[in-house]
């Protein structure tokens, strides 16, 4: 497998849960399972673009490691990046 390179994110698009099992961190353990099994073994980074009035979505997606990098107002929609600290 190459290393990766500085430049290879992928972007993640998922539905958090239904709404009885929403507040038990089921989202927040498996998008970090995930991310940690699965995008960092060929990624450096996770970028996600949710709706920026979906506070629920972008609290799970910051315990799962994501930053918020830029709101945009105008198309109502908060990027946020998770990237590996050590790719070597």
């Amino acid at each position: 497998m190459q290393k990766p390179s500085r430049y290879r994110t992928i972007t993640q698009r998922s539905y958090i849960g239904e709404e009885e099992h929403l507040g038990k961190s089921i989202a927040t353990q498996s998008l970090t399972n995930f991310i940690q099994s699965y995008v960092f073994k060929d990624f450096i980074a996770c970028f996600v673009d949710p709706n920026t009035a979906n506070e629920a979505a972008i609290r799970t997606y910051k315990k799962a490691g994501f930053k918020i990098v830029k709101e945009i107002p105008e198309l109502a929609v908060t990027w946020m990046v998770n990237e590996k600290l050590n790719f070597a």
